[in-house]
């Protein structure tokens, strides 16, 4: 479990860097996006877990 968190760190860094790019967010900002939501959603269930 711990692994998977760390791997979903990684991948939230990864697109809160792409968004220092507008030409990058041009074309893949939905993606993005949506990464970034679904990586929320997954921090959140992982606090309620432990809570």
């Amino acid at each position: 479990m711990q692994r998977a968190v760390i791997a979903v760190i990684v991948i939230n860094a990864i697109t809160i860097g792409m968004e220092t790019s507008s030409s990058l967010m041009d074309q893949v900002g939905w993606l993005s996006h949506a990464v970034d939501r679904l990586a929320l959603t997954i921090f959140t269930v992982e606090l309620a877990v432990h809570l």
